[in-house]
């Protein structure tokens, strides 16, 4: 499960919890057992990692020069820009 908390100081923490309930003793009671990870930096980055996504798609989209992506591996075209697929003749589907 994940969490957010605010701390006295207005600082937001991200936190992972994983838990689960246990029997704690033969008369039946049952308490939660578990973790709790503080994954502020993981969100953080990944939050910068898609802006800075976002920044590159709209460039390659926006470019009217042609741009590719191409497995070195395979030669095969992952993936357009629109001027490239004007300038090859492709469509997105192919």
């Amino acid at each position: 499960m994940n969490l957010r908390l605010r701390l006295s100081n207005g600082t937001l923490k991200h936190l992972t919890l994983h838990a689960e309930t246990v029997q704690t003793a033969p008369s039946g009671a049952w308490c939660w057992q578990g973790t709790l990870q503080d994954v502020t930096e993981q969100v953080h980055a990944r939050q910068t990692l898609d802006e800075r996504n976002a920044i590159f798609a709209t460039i390659a989209e926006q470019a009217t020069d042609a741009i590719a992506l191409v497995d070195t591996e395979t030669g095969r075209f992952l993936e357009f820009n629109p001027a490239a697929w004007r300038d090859l003749g492709y469509t997105p589907e192919e």
